[in-house]
C-alpha cells in the first residue's frame, strides 16, 4: 500500500506563491492597458480601433486566466484545510 503524504506547509508556501502570480497578472493586465491608452493617443481611425479591440481581446483572456486560477487556487485551499482538519481528528484518536 502507497501513503499519500501532505506537506501542510510546503502547500501553504505554494498556494502562497499562486496567490503572488495572481496578483503579478493583475499588474501586468494594468500596465497592458496603460501601454494601450498611450497607443491609443497616436492612433486615429480604423488603426485605433483595431489597437481598442486588441485590447479587449487580450483583456478577456486574462481575465479568463485569472478566473480560471482564481478558482483553482481556491480549491487547493479548501482542498488544504479539509485534509489538515482531516489530519488532526486522526491524530486526536491516538
Amino acid at each position: 500500500m502507497s501513503d499519500i503524504l501532505y506537506n501542510f506547509q510546503q502547500n501553504d508556501a505554494s498556494l502562497t506563491d499562486v496567490r503572488g502570480g495572481l496578483s503579478g497578472i493583475h499588474d501586468a493586465r494594468e500596465e497592458i492597458g496603460n501601454l494601450f491608452a498611450v497607443l491609443l493617443t497616436v492612433y486615429e481611425g480604423q488603426g485605433a480601433d483595431a489597437l481598442d479591440q486588441a485590447q479587449r481581446n487580450i483583456n478577456s483572456m486574462l481575465d479568463d486566466v485569472l478566473q480560471d486560477m482564481t478558482v483553482t487556487q481556491q480549491q487547493a485551499q479548501d482542498q488544504q484545510q479539509l485534509m489538515q482538519a482531516l489530519d488532526a481528528q486522526h491524530a486526536a484518536q491516538f
